[in-house]
């Protein structure tokens, strides 16, 4: 069954990039494309034999957890997960009525004993780090794999392109968003990863031909393209980040009595 990955991204974005950018062409590629499996999905026209290839992946501002030398995705991503289904678990054994408030950990915090205290605006270098680690590794992992997802499409879908182009989707899932600090805004800027050098000189040294990022938080999405300039892109090495590290989760369920 295929994931919809790509149904699921221009359904939540493709608005935005279409009042925003004035890339025209990507936008009706990533309209019309149809979701598949390794790659997440492409489009094909038949007229001009061209063969766009569309992967998505998730990044964000947290720590990668490495067990026995193998990376198995962020902190964030896990204890996401890990919360949700404890929450689950525990509205299926309550009786009637329950609540809780429990604390999703995306960041760093002190600890006193049993207690955590998670500071807003420290450690920014560290997500900064953690941003930039998570695309550049993620993408280095899909990028190893476009000659399998070139061959998978031509296979199955019986076509010989005369053209392809690949493009990443790139979505931020940060909760609450990732910003850096700006003197022209004192809340912070948020942080659009086409906008950046460390993406710029990425994607210049690679074979994917467009990124298309996206921030869960507020929909922002913006259009990267290989060969743009590297100038007046923003250096995050000279930006401090900040996260909110602690995200509460709060939960309440009453069980409804069938007559």
């Amino acid at each position: 069954m295929k994931k919809q990955e790509i149904s699921r991204f221009k359904n939540y974005y493709l608005d935005y990039l279409k009042n925003n950018n004035s890339n025209s062409n990507i936008c009706e590629w990533l309209q019309n494309a149809v979701d598949f499996e390794e790659p997440d999905g492409y489009y094909f026209d038949s007229n001009s034999k061209l063969l766009v290839i569309f992967e998505h992946f998730d990044i964000d501002c947290s720590e990668r957890i490495i067990k026995n030398g193998k990376e198995h995705g962020s902190i964030l991503r896990k204890n996401s997960n890990d919360k949700y289904k404890e929450v689950h678990k525990e509205i299926e054994s309550s009786s009637d009525y329950y609540e809780s408030t429990k604390v999703i950990e995306q960041g760093y915090y002190k600890q006193d004993g049993n207690t955590k205290t998670f500071c807003i605006g420290q450690d920014g270098d560290k997500y900064r780090n953690n941003y930039i680690d998570n695309f550049s590794k993620s993408f280095e992992k899909h990028c190893n794999k476009i000659e399998e997802y070139k061959n998978n499409l031509i296979e199955k879908l019986k076509i010989q392109p005369s053209d392809i182009k690949v493009c990443f989707l790139v979505e931020d899932k940060t909760v609450f968003g990732t910003h850096y600090l700006s003197n022209k805004n004192s809340s912070g800027e948020p942080v659009v990863l086409t906008d950046t050098l460390q993406f710029q000189e990425i994607i210049n040294n690679s074979n994917v031909n467009y990124i298309i990022s996206g921030r869960e938080q507020d929909r922002i999405s913006s259009i990267g393209c290989k060969g743009d300039s590297e100038q007046d892109k923003i250096d995050l090495f000279k930006k401090e980040f900040f996260v909110i590290p602690g995200i509460p989760l709060f939960t309440a369920s009453k069980k409804t009595q069938l007559p």
